[in-house]
Parts: C-alpha cells; sequence; structure tokens
C-alpha cells in the first residue's frame, strides 16, 4: 500500500492484495480473456527463436526488433516544431537531429515524445501524455557552463541551452556519438 502512495509502480500482486475486485479484472484483461491467442502467439515466436535468445532483450529492443526502424520524416518534424524566438534562425533539426544516423534519430525522438516513430497523424498530430495535441518544442534556455539539454517527454519538448557555439571544442558534445551519453542512459 506505501508503494501506491510513493509514487512507485504497483505490481499486479500489489493490486491483489488492494483490492481482490479490480485484481480478478485486470487479471481478466490483460490474461486470461486472451490466453488462448496469447498462447498461440508465444508457441509460433518460440518455433521462430528460442525463448532463452529472448530474454537479452527489454520490451524496447524487442519491439524495435518486431517492427524495425522506421524513415522518420524530416520535413513534417521540422514544419511541425513550435520554436521558441530565441531559438530562430538556429537550425537545431537541421544541424544536428538530421546528421544522425536512422537508429539515433530514432533513439532521440523516443526520448523526446515516447515513441521512436512518426506520430499515425504526422507531427501535427503528436500529443501529450494525456492524449491533447501538443506540439514537439523547441525551447532556448539560459546557457550557464555545464547545464545540458533538458527534455520534456510528456508534453514533446526539449529545452536547449544557449550555447555560445555549438562544438565539441566548447565542452558542447552534439556529434552523433555524443548524443548517446543521455539518450541510452
Amino acid at each position: 500500500m506505501g508503494e501506491a502512495m510513493l509514487g512507485v509502480p504497483l505490481s499486479l500482486d500489489d493490486v491483489e492484495h488492494l483490492d481482490p475486485v479490480v485484481y480478478k479484472e485486470v487479471r481478466y484483461l490483460l490474461f486470461d480473456g486472451v490466453k488462448t491467442q496469447l498462447q498461440a502467439v508465444l508457441l509460433g515466436l518460440h518455433e521462430i527463436v528460442p525463448p532463452e535468445l529472448l530474454l537479452v532483450f527489454d520490451h524496447k529492443e524487442f519491439g524495435l526488433l518486431l517492427c524495425g526502424l522506421t524513415d522518420i520524416d524530416m520535413d513534417d518534424w521540422k514544419t511541425s516544431t513550435v520554436t521558441s524566438s530565441n531559438l530562430k534562425g538556429h537550425d537545431v533539426l537541421e544541424d544536428v537531429v538530421e546528421s544522425l544516423t536512422r537508429p539515433d534519430q530514432a533513439k532521440l525522438l523516443q526520448f523526446a515524445t515516447g515513441s521512436s516513430q512518426d506520430p499515425i497523424q504526422g507531427f501535427k498530430g503528436l500529443t501529450s501524455y494525456d492524449g491533447k495535441i501538443f506540439y514537439f518544442t523547441l525551447k532556448g534556455t539560459e546557457y550557464t557552463p555545464g547545464r545540458y539539454p533538458v527534455i520534456h517527454a510528456c508534453y514533446n519538448r526539449i529545452d536547449l541551452p544557449l550555447y555560445p557555439t555549438m562544438g565539441a571544442d566548447d565542452g558542447v558534445d552534439v556529434r552523433p556519438d555524443g548524443i548517446h551519453h543521455g539518450i541510452d542512459q
């Protein structure tokens, strides 16, 4: 019970102790109601890939393995991005994001929006955590030495410090290999 008050995600076992009726409903919706279909999918998957080989993947990696990478529509992303006035004239998406490899673009998109693929309705249809339309936004913030970009995936925004220059010599690494520190963590 204390976990729920602390904001820690609840396990199904926790739900069972908190509310047995809700537990039964959730268990039916997630498992029992689709048991036959789930078993058929697993049986088919395990015919192709042995279960022990799947243990090394987390859900994100497995999704990428199943679906692969899609091309991100950079033109749509650029035209649908809201940029704060203090970043006008700085083509961040063009200068930095387009220089990344497709997998790194997908990682950045996943990190910034919660999805590694284009929104179904295009970037104009990008939504926040609550389903409301929330455009991808780049906001310039005050620069102080050692300050890094801040990502708000709940509402699709990246706060970028207004670096004096955008080069590794200035302690700002925007090269493709430098982006991994934040994204892969």
